[in-house]
């Protein structure tokens, strides 16, 4: 007989007999456990075949379903409630028998008998569909059948029902969210009738504080707040009640199947239901309570902003803070409300740009087609930011939510939660997605909204201190945008005083600290990981680090270039580290390679770029022809964008290598027009010399230097960049005598220059018109007395075509241009601050305004318009700022704005026609790209080179000088010669002995040791008739750069020799 035990061998009982009787106990008890469960089992068995025959009853049955439930009955000897809660377990039954739940419970609430029955919890088990039933089965299926669409006469039952067992049944999770169900159709219908509401309201809350279960109160607040903000008003402490342990639940991310109640919370929120939650929780943003813990809502707004399903939504916020206008009227209806099946999340929606995006790229070199230039980069970003805007669909309450979220007291919460190290990361993110519009190269003037945020010194501040303390990114992003945005409206003065150690008290945001750090920013993303073509889509982190930080880059050095006598840093700060690329002629590519390298990076890349070729404007070509000119495409990345990442002399050095290939490939159009020629037996027009170089013969009246050199100059056209050779005819008519080796050209265009642009030509005698004037400053500004005609405007084209002539050649000039000037010369806007450097007074007579009081203005009597005209002028004339200037007066409000239109105009606007005409000749030579590796004062380094040495380096000059003719630097005649011209010549002297011996007063931009030829001293031997007083000057061949020295018997005598020569100031003769 099977005793319940298994054994799968004998087994040899060899233990003692206490432990035999234990062992026969223990096998009795299981006995008897087997013996009980087999009963039990037949039990239920016999149970379940008693219902299936009660319900097959119930199936035969062909009467109505009163009498169905009276044959139920009858089966089931038990109370009426029972009955009634199996026939609303058997949903298909009753569907068979042609009647609903709600019918039997209409009929059940007619028999007041069972209603007052208070015998709860009658259970009974059943499998498939014959589950518990009981009161609480009524109760569940009434809250389900309890809808507003029911009639009064209905309502009114279903009512009956529900107040007559709620208070006596015990609260479950699935009775909880039969309740919560309930309470969300009355809750978000507009027309049901209060009363139900409150009271399902009231029970739903006793109910989830009776549970004391996790999420419940989530389950809640995401039915209340999804409900109408008028309803929402009218309740007391809704966020922290039910927002934020609703916020807390979302933000952590839980899988929804993880529990129950949260999983019927989540179905709450389909369908568009969170924004309306966040729409309604903004509503209440202005509260102590929201104000005293916004970290929670925060999370949320950043939760839903980063969704790939909300993209829309947060395009629009950014949008909106950048100031554009929202026309939903021509966008496409999109409700997310009660739309569960279109609007779930695509798991393999992937966000562009992610900061852990892998590049599948085989070796460390980059194309040019792959490191497209900054503004190419931006206009890609741009166009992909309007292309957005086009396929943005969006209805009126997604527009609604956006501009509550833009509204929101992102200032307040910034204080707060900037100091916490969990609360700045929501803040951070969430500010970085409303800005991702707003990143560019140049700094806007309108932040929508945000403007605030960024005229915060204190939020600043603690953004910085962010930064610093855990280098993130994406805030380093969001301050770039905020500080330029500031530094917009901010005045010269007011920078040194508040970021600069010139300022009264110490400062967090040091100019030069904020400099140091992006520094290390941009190195990574211009040279260390270069961000790519394909990056550059909005959300994607590295794309908006480049455009952001390098607006604020170069924000601040045009800051630093206007202050000089303040400067906040050294140039060095500005330097990239370990730029390694090659210098001077070897980065720059040759004109037969150039065709080349493009043809061979159109093979590797041309579908590397989404779409077709990206139309671009004239300076964007120019900035591209300058790149293309680079073979390191990371070095012509920085040099077309932020070019003071180099040093000065290395970008010279780059500059004067563009100006070699260019007239490298001059010579070879000459060269080839010349075998043209032969080969049509034609005579040459053009000299070619033994050196492969081509000069053009002028011959200039020298009581007529500017007339003649203006007609012959200009007929030259493009040959003006071939070398000149200068044949002088003296007032005798008589040409003198000589060669042109490059010294006598040189002198002459010293000469030249200084006649074009003196100030004093036309008073003076000379046929030169006065084309500038001297500002307050000692620089040289357009003169707006003159008129507009084009016989004037020729000769402001001229003088453009002199001056890039000596660029080309490397010819140090005279002239000091303003400030102003030298930004139009660069294609720069010039800005208010930027008037100082103009017109000091004026500048701060027009700076005042913004410290008046509106009484003051008042007083004034200013309306937009100004009076324009110089000292000279008999007639001076007023113009409108704006249309209708004249009639509109200044006010406190608008004060800003006429400052700006007042320097607009009178940098900007006046005189723009003669800039125009003077850049279309400088640009025949010198193309705009190439100056724009320089600052303006760099510009003007340059043009005159560097004017904070006083007279010249002698040290740098003795270095590279040569010798020859028996000379040595050892000797004590030589030392002599150093030591007159270190210490006995004055500054003034030393520039007039360097113009002696190069014919050019200034020394050059990079040292003596760049001049070609070198510089050298040639020994004149003396006889000894000849070493007295009245023995011969030291002579020059200026073309060579070569001193002819005698040897003199004393310095006494060497210097006064030496000072004779220099003064003598000998003209053109041979020397």
């Amino acid at each position: 007989m099977f005793d319940g035990s298994f054994r799968t061998k004998r087994e040899v009982n060899l233990s003692s007999g206490s432990s035999r009787r234990r062992s026969q106990q223990k096998r009795s008890s299981n006995k008897q456990d087997i013996v009980k469960t087999t009963l039990e089992l037949r039990k239920k068995r016999e149970e379940k075949q008693r219902w299936e025959k009660a319900a097959q009853d119930v199936q035969r049955t062909t009467r109505g379903w009163l009498a169905r439930l009276a044959c139920l009955r009858e089966i089931l000897p038990k109370d009426d409630i029972a009955a009634v809660s199996l026939c609303l377990s058997l949903r298909k039954w009753l569907h068979l028998c042609n009647t609903t739940a709600k019918q039997v419970l209409l009929e059940f609430s007619n028999h007041p008998h069972l209603l007052q029955h208070t015998d709860g919890n009658v259970e009974m088990a059943g499998d498939n569909d014959t589950l518990w039933f009981s009161q609480k089965r009524i109760l569940s299926v009434t809250l389900q059948e309890f809808v507003p669409s029911l009639n009064d006469s209905e309502r009114q039952h279903m009512f009956t029902i529900l107040t007559n067992y709620w208070p006596v049944s015990s609260v479950d999770v699935p009775l909880f969210i039969d309740l919560v169900a309930c309470f969300k159709a009355w809750w978000h219908d507009s027309s049901s009738v209060s009363t139900y509401t409150e009271t399902l309201l009231s029970w739903a809350i006793e109910a989830h504080r009776r549970l004391r279960i996790a999420h419940a109160a989530a389950l809640l607040g995401s039915v209340i707040l999804s409900g109408d903000a008028s309803r929402i008003a009218s309740l007391d402490n809704v966020y922290t009640t039910w927002f934020l342990p609703l916020a807390e639940t979302l933000n952590h991310q839980t899988n929804e199947g993880a529990d129950v109640l949260l999983g019927a919370t989540f179905r709450n929120l389909k369908g568009g239901r969170e924004n309306l939650v966040l729409l309604n929780t903004l509503e209440m943003a202005s509260l102590p309570e929201v104000s005293e813990n916004p970290l929670s809502l925060i999370r949320f707004v950043q939760n839903i902003l980063s969704r790939p399903s909300h993209k829309s939504l947060a395009f629009l916020a950014s949008l909106l803070v950048r100031g554009d206008s929202l026309d939903t009227t021509t966008m496409p209806s999109n409700d997310w409300v009660d739309d569960e099946s279109d609007h779930e999340e695509d798991e393999t929606d992937v966000p562009v740009g992610r900061p852990d995006e892998k590049r599948t790229r085989p070796t460390n070199r980059y194309t040019r087609r792959e490191l497209l230039t900054m503004v190419k980069l931006e206009k890609l970003y741009q166009d992909r930011i309007q292309q957005m805007k086009r396929d943005c669909s969006a209805d009126m309450l997604t527009t609604e939510l956006a501009k509550r979220i833009v509204s929101a007291p992102w200032l307040s919460w910034g204080l707060k939660l900037l100091d916490d190290p969990f609360g700045s990361r929501s803040y951070v993110d969430s500010l970085g997605l409303l800005l991702e519009t707003s990143s560019g190269l140049r700094p806007s003037m309108k932040l929508g909204i945000l403007s605030p945020l960024a005229f915060s010194k204190q939020l600043l501040e603690k953004l910085w201190r962010n930064i610093q303390s855990s280098s993130d990114q994406s805030a380093m992003v969001v301050f770039c945008d905020l500080f330029s945005h500031y530094l917009v409206a901010l005045s010269d003065a007011d920078f040194v005083k508040y970021h600069t150690n010139h300022g009264d008290k110490p400062t967090v945001l040091k100019a030069k600290d904020i400099i140091v750090g992006l520094n290390k920013v941009l190195y990574d993303v211009y040279w260390n990981k270069p961000v790519l073509a394909t990056e550059m889509k909005p959300g994607n982190v590295k794309a908006r680090t480049l455009l952001s930080g390098t607006k604020l880059w170069n924000s601040i050095y045009e800051r630093w270039n206007r202050l000089p006598q303040l400067s906040f840093c050294d140039e060095s700060t500005w330097w990239f580290p370990h730029l390694s690329s090659k210098e001077g002629d070897g980065a720059i590519i040759p004109v037969r390679e150039q065709h080349q390298l493009e043809d061979h990076d159109m093979e590797i890349d041309e579908d590397s770029i989404e779409g077709e070729e990206m139309e671009i404007s004239a300076t964007e070509a120019e900035t591209d022809a300058l790149a293309d000119a680079f073979r390191d495409p990371k070095m012509a990345r920085v040099l077309t964008c932020i070019p003071q990442a180099l040093p000065f002399d290395r970008r010279v050095k780059l500059f004067h290598s563009l100006l070699k290939g260019d007239k490298q490939k001059v010579l070879q159009a000459a060269a080839s027009r010349q075998v043209m020629m032969a080969m049509n037996r034609q005579l040459a027009a053009e000299d070619m010399w033994m050196d492969g170089s081509v000069r053009e013969k002028v011959k200039i009246r020298r009581a007529e230097l500017y007339r003649d050199s203006m007609a012959q100059l200009n007929a030259l056209g493009p040959k003006l960049k071939h070398q000149i050779q200068v044949s002088f005819i003296n007032q005798h008519g008589a040409e003198e005598a000589g060669i042109d080796g490059g010294g006598v050209f040189k002198e002459f265009l010293d000469d030249l220059i200084k006649d074009g642009f003196g100030a004093n030509s036309s008073q003076d005698g000379s046929d030169t018109p006065q084309l500038f004037s001297v500002t307050p400053l000692q620089t040289l500004a357009v003169n707006l007395d003159l008129t507009e005609d084009s016989a004037m405007l020729a000769h402001y084209e001229f003088l453009g075509r002199v001056l890039g002539k000596a660029v080309y050649e490397s010819i140090l000039v005279e002239p000091q241009f303003c400030l102003p000037f030298l930004n139009q010369l660069l294609a720069k806007t010039n800005t208010t601050e930027d008037l100082k450097n103009l017109d000091e007074e004026y500048y701060k007579n027009l700076n005042k305004l913004r410290y008046l009081s509106e009484a003051e203005i008042e007083s004034l009597g200013l309306t937009f318009e100004m009076t324009i005209g110089g000292e000279n002028t008999s007639s001076p004339r007023t113009i409108e700022l704006i249309p209708g200037g004249r009639s509109k007066s200044v006010s406190k409000k608008d004060v800003f704005q006429f400052i700006h239109l007042v320097s607009h105009q009178r940098m900007n606007v006046l005189g723009s026609v003669q800039t125009r005409a003077f850049l279309r000749g400088f640009r025949d030579l010198i193309p705009a790209s190439w100056v724009r590796l320089f600052s303006a004062s760099e510009l003007q380094k340059l043009i005159s080179g560097d004017d904070s040495i006083r007279g010249i380096d002698v040290s740098s000059l003795r270095r590279a000088m040569q010798y020859g003719g028996g000379y040595h630097q050892s000797q004590p005649y030589i030392q002599d010669f150093w030591d007159v011209l270190e210490k006995d010549l004055t500054p003034e002297q030393q520039r007039k002995f360097l113009k002696f011996m190069t014919s050019c007063s200034r020394q050059p931009l990079l040292g003596f040791g760049s001049l070609e030829p070198a510089p050298a001293i040639q020994q004149i031997r003396l006889s000894d008739e000849e070493l007295s007083e009245r023995s011969k000057l030291p002579t020059s061949q200026t073309c060579f750069n070569l001193l002819k020295l005698p040897n003199y018997k004393s310095r006494a005598l060497l210097k006064k020799k030496l000072i004779d020569a220099i003064e003598a100031g000998a003209g053109f003769e041979l020397t």
